[in-house]
């Protein structure tokens, strides 16, 4: 196994969906797919591993008689690239996991695994940071909480005898493991059947199960007074805001003029501003919309044009910048972040910024599709010092702010 302190916690994500959830009672579709406020119960629990940064990619299993729900009801409704196409499950719940394992290990960039219920639908961001924290310093994890109840055993429905209640904890999902260990415990652990999750199973292979602090409100939706209580916490969820934490990330690009190629127009934010120079570069060079295609990216630490379109690939030659621009904001989209505002600033000595910014602005706030107030573009000079007083070159920076859901 590797070091967890060596590794970068970027995760996958197997959501387990193929249950019949017969203990809901009769329901026409199976429980996960039931609409809890204004999607299916799945859906919930989807959004959250998709539009989590570390989130590399989700797998989810279905069962073999529902790929027309899951089709309807959840595939047409995502278009992430993040999501896998889906796996077929079993009889049984091990059965389930160990398909999805088996296909997600296919990818070889693929170290360390995430194994949620559909029917969790309130897992939070914050949940998800806590337990790859505690994967750097051990092998597996699982969300957990601690009972506070009188438990008691009862026969016939009658008082019994009490269970003490120290040291008892209630297992959530989900659960951290390094792919290789989860499956191995699965391929070695015998009779199954009596592990009902795979902490307990990874346990009797061996491998020592952290517990870590979670909610109550990380509930699993197994009847239908749970359904009620989950009706409750998704309603006061729609209105609470401190669901979202506000992220600001800078960008700043540099390029120099070409002196050896005549021009009649440089190009930035999309668009052609008269001038006797154009800007040297990979792509088109428009240096005012790469400053805010980086910040995008770095609000959501997705690394920097370089990182998605590296200067090294003749694909991207002469490539237009909005190019870049869109696909960052597809990956806000993925992460369902909002973005709240761009502030852009232009150094150079010329041109003449100022009677152009209100079509820049019009033409970030098309491609970004947010309103043209959200956008501040602004020019400065450095009093005619370093190179763009000298007029070899424009630089800019740009600060984004976006709301991400936590």
């Amino acid at each position: 196994m590797k070091e967890a302190h060596k590794m970068t916690l970027y995760f996958d994500a197997l959501i387990v969906a193929a249950g019949s959830g017969k203990r809901m009672g009769k329901t026409q579709i199976p429980k996960q797919y039931l609409q809890l406020c204004d999607k299916p119960i799945i859906c919930h629990s989807l959004e959250k591993f998709l539009t989590h940064p570390k989130c590399k990619s989700v797998t989810i299993v279905i069962n073999e008689n529902d790929k027309n729900i899951y089709n309807q009801l959840v595939k047409e409704r995502y278009k992430s690239n993040k999501l896998r196409k889906e796996v077929i499950g079993g009889k049984e719940r091990y059965i389930s996991v160990f398909n999805g394992l088996i296909n997600i290990s296919k990818s070889k960039n693929s170290d360390i695994i995430l194994i949620h219920d559909a029917a969790r639908p309130f897992i939070k961001h914050s949940l998800i940071d806590k337990i790859l924290k505690e994967l750097c310093k051990n092998r597996a994890a699982t969300l957990a909480t601690k009972v506070n109840d009188t438990l008691n055993k009862s026969k016939n429905n009658q008082y019994g005898s009490n269970v003490a209640r120290e040291n008892i904890y209630s297992i959530q999902t989900p659960q951290a493991f390094f792919l290789n260990d989860i499956i191995k415990a699965h391929q070695l652990v015998k009779d199954k059947t009596s592990y009902t999750d795979d902490a307990s199973l990874a346990q009797k292979y061996g491998i020592n199960i952290s517990l870590v602090p979670s909610s109550i409100e990380n509930i699993k939706i197994t009847n239908q007074h749970d359904m009620e209580f989950a009706k409750k916490i998704a309603s006061n969820n729609k209105g609470n805001h401190m669901n979202y934490k506000t992220k600001t990330a800078l960008g700043f690009d540099v390029h120099t003029f070409d002196n050896d190629t005549k021009s009649d127009y440089v190009t930035l934010c999309g668009i052609k501003i008269p001038h006797i120079k154009k800007l040297k570069g990979h792509s088109d060079a428009d240096v005012s919309m790469h400053a805010i295609t980086d910040a995008l990216y770095g609000s959501i630490s997705a690394g920097d044009i370089g990182t998605h379109f590296p200067p090294t690939n003749p694909e991207f030659k002469n490539m237009n910048s909005s190019v870049f621009l869109k696909h960052a904001n597809n990956l806000l989209k993925n992460y369902g972040a909002i973005i709240n505002h761009i502030d852009l600033t232009i150094i150079c000595e010329e041109p003449k910024i100022s009677p152009h910014t209100t079509k820049m602005r019009e033409k970030i706030s098309n491609l970004l599709e947010i309103d043209i107030e959200n956008i501040s573009i602004k020019a400065t000079t450095t009093e005619k010092l370093g190179f763009t007083g000298r007029k070899e070159g424009i630089a800019a920076q740009a600060i984004a702010t976006i709301s991400i859901p936590v």
